[in-house]
C-alpha cells in the first residue's frame, strides 16, 4: 500500500497503520499550525516514510513513532526532522510497546514515553535506509532525542527494541541521542543492527538515564550481520555490551559494563570501560585501541590486532589482564621492512592455543638480527602459560628462530644464523695452485660481506660448521679463498653472504 502526505490540523493527530503489511508513505507528514503527530505501527506491519515531519511553528510537542508490534523504516535524511529549522522541539520519541494512554490528557506533557499498559511484550524495529535507499547515508537532525523506557513503576518492558541500517553498502548516520530510560532507573536494553555489507554510524551517544545500570546495547541478530560504529564519548550506558553479529566498532568510547563478544568482531580503536571482555567460540577481537578491564579468549575466540598482511606496527593496550585459553588463536603480524610488528601490551599475560605471526605483503626477508617484541607485560614474573602450537615465517636457510614467550620470559621472537646469499655466485677456481687449494669466482655483490664456512659432515646443520675465511667481494663481485690442503682432506666449504 502507498500514501502519500498525511497533513494534520491545529492539534495534531493519530495514525494508525495497521494490518500486517507494508505501507510506504512517499510524502511527509506535516501538521498546521501547531501540534503533533503519533505515528502507531501495529500487528507486524512494516511503515517505510519516505518523506519528512514538519511543523511550520516549531513549539509543537514533537511527534511519536509508537512500534507497537512491526517496523519503522525511515528512508528520507528529513524523515525525523520535526520542524523547518530543525530546532525548538522538545523531543521525538521511540516507544516500544502497546501504549494505551500515553498521548492525551495530563500524561501527554509528562510520560514522554513511560509505558502504562501491562501488555509491553512486542517487538518493534526502527530502520534506517531500506533498498530505496541502499547506497547513501541517512542523517537525523542531532536535536531530537530518543528514549528507550523500560516502563513504568508498575509494569515492565519485555520486548526488543531494534534500531539500525537496511542499507547493504555505504554509511548511514544516526546522529540523535538515544537514551536508554525515561525514568531514573528503568532502561531498556537497546539492539543495534546493519545489513550484511552497511554500516551504520551512532554519532549521537547512547547515554544512562539516573542509576540505572543494567540498560545495555546488543550488536546484530540472525538477519543483520554489518557493521556498526559507536562514536563520541557521551555512551554513558552502564549495562553490558553484546556482539552476537556483525562487527562493532568503538571509535569512541564505552562505559564499564561487561562486554561479551558471542559471535562476530569487536573492533577497537578507542576506548573501552573497566568491564572484563570475554571474547567467545568464533569471535575476534581486533584493533588497537585502549581496553580498561581483563580480557579472556575462550575456545575458538580470535584475537588479531592490525590489519593482517596489509600492515603491522599496531598495538592493543589492556589495562588488565590478557588470558589465551587452550583452543584460542592469536594472530600478530611482524615487518623487516619496518622493524615494527603488531603488539599486545597488558599487565600480565596468560599464554595459551595456537600463536600465528605473519610477514606483511611484499615485505623484505627476514634476517638475522631482527627482533619483535609481540607481547609486553610489566614485568618478567607476569608471563606465564605456554602456547600449544606457534606458527612463526619460514626463514632462508641457514636462519632459525629463537623466543622468549614462555613463563618469565618478554615476550619476543627474534632471527639469528646466518643466510645463505641469494644471489647466483660463479665459481671459477675450486683446484689445487701453487700447492694450496683455491676457491674462486664473481658476481658477488660488491662491497658485501662473504664467508668461507667448513665441516667434515655436510649433513650437520650449517649453524654448526666452522668460519675459515670472512671478506668483502671486490670489483665485479670477484671473491677469492686459499686453504692449505691436508689441513682437512675431507673438508666440505660453503659460501655465505652476509
Amino acid at each position: 500500500m502507498t500514501l502519500g502526505s498525511v497533513n494534520c490540523g491545529q492539534w495534531g493527530s493519530v495514525v494508525d497503520l495497521n494490518g500486517g503489511g507494508k505501507v510506504t508513505v512517499t510524502g511527509g507528514f506535516s501538521v498546521v499550525p501547531s501540534g503533533g503527530v503519533v505515528l502507531f505501527v501495529n500487528n507486524g506491519t512494516t511503515a517505510t516514510l519516505q518523506g519528512s515531519t514538519t511543523n511550520a511553528t516549531g513549539t509543537s510537542d514533537g511527534f511519536k513513532y509508537d512500534v507497537v508490534n512491526g517496523t519503522l523504516v525511515l528512508d528520507n535524511s528529513s524523515a525525523l526532522t520535526n520542524n523547518t529549522s530543525g530546532a525548538g522541539l522538545p523531543q521525538s520519541l521511540f516507544v516500544l510497546g502497546a501504549a494505551t494512554n500515553l498521548f492525551y490528557g495530563a500524561a501527554y506533557s509528562q510520560e514522554f514515553g513511560v509505558l502504562t499498559t501491562n501488555n509491553n511484550s512486542y517487538n518493534a524495529a526502527v530502520y534506517l535506509g531500506d533498498a530505496n535507499n541502499a547506497g547513501g547515508g541517512l542523517s537525523t537532525a542531532a536535536n531530537l532525542t530518543n528514549n528507550v523506557s523500560d516502563g513504568d513503576v508498575t509494569f515492565t518492558n519485555s520486548g526488543v527494541f531494534t534500531i539500525g541500517g537496511q542499507n547493504t553498502s555505504g554509511t548511514n548516520t544516526y546522529a540523535n541521542p538515544i537514551i536508554l530510560g525515561w525514568t531514573a532507573n528503568r532502561g531498556k536494553s537497546v539492539t543495534l543492527v546493519a545489513a550484511g555489507g552497511g554500516e551504520v554510524d551512532f554519532t549521537g551517544g547512547i547515554r544512562a538515564n539516573g542509576t540505572d545500570t543494567t540498560a545495555g546495547i546488543t550488536v546484530g541478530d540472525a538477519a543483520h550481520g554489518g557493521t556498526v560504529k559507536v562514536r563520541g564519548t557521551a555512551n554513558t550506558y552502564a549495562g553490558p555490551t553484546t556482539v552476537s553479529n556483525g562487527t562493532l566498532i568503538v571509535s569512541g568510547t564505552i562505559g564499564n559494563g561487561a562486554v561479551n563478544v558471542a559471535n562476530g568482531t569487536l573492533l577497537v580503536s578507542g576506548t573501552v570501560g573497566n568491564g572484563a571482555v570475554t571474547i567467545g567460540n568464533g569471535a575476534t577481537l581486533a584493533g588497537g585501541g585502549v581496553i580498561g578491564g581483563a580480557v579472556a579468549s575462550q575456545s575458538g575466540g580470535s584475537v588479531v590486532p592490525g590489519k593482517g598482511a596489509s600492515a603491522a606496527g599496531t598495538v592493543l593496550t589492556i589495562n588488565n589482564g590478557l588470558t589465551l585459553s587452550t583452543g584460542s588463536t592469536t594472530t600478530l603480524a611482524v615487518s623487516h621492512n619496518s622493524q615494527t610488528n603488531d603488539r599486545i601490551a597488558c599487565v600480565a599475560i596468560v599464554y595459551g592455543g595456537t600463536l600465528n605471526v605473519t610477514t606483511i605483503a611484499g615485505d623484505a626477508p627476514l634476517a638475522s638480527g631482527d627482533t619483535f617484541q609481540l607481547f609486553k607485560a610489566n614485568s618478567s614474573a607476569f608471563y606465564s602459560g605456554s602456547f600449544s602450537a606457534t606458527n612463526l615465517p619460514a626463514l632462508s636457510p641457514g636462519l632459525v628462530w629463537s623466543n622468549s614467550l614462555g613463563a618469565g620470559g618478554n615476550g619476543t621472537i627474534t632471527v639469528t644464523g646466518t643466510v645463505v646469499s641469494q644471489q647466483p655466485v660463479t665459481i671459477s677456481g675450486g683446484a689445487i695452485s701453487g700447492g694450496m687449494f683455491v676457491i674462486s669466482g664473481t658476481n658477488g655483490v660488491p662491497g658485501q660481506q662473504y664467508r668461507i664456512l667448513e665441516t667434515t659432515n655436510a649433513a650437520l646443520a650449517i649453524t654448526n660448521w666452522t668460519p675459515v675465511w670472512t671478506n668483502v667481494f671486490g670489483a665485479g663481485g670477484s671473491f677469492s679463498y686459499t686453504n692449505t690442503p691436508g689441513v682437512n682432506p675431507a673438508g666440505f666449504f660453503l659460501l655465505v653472504s652476509p
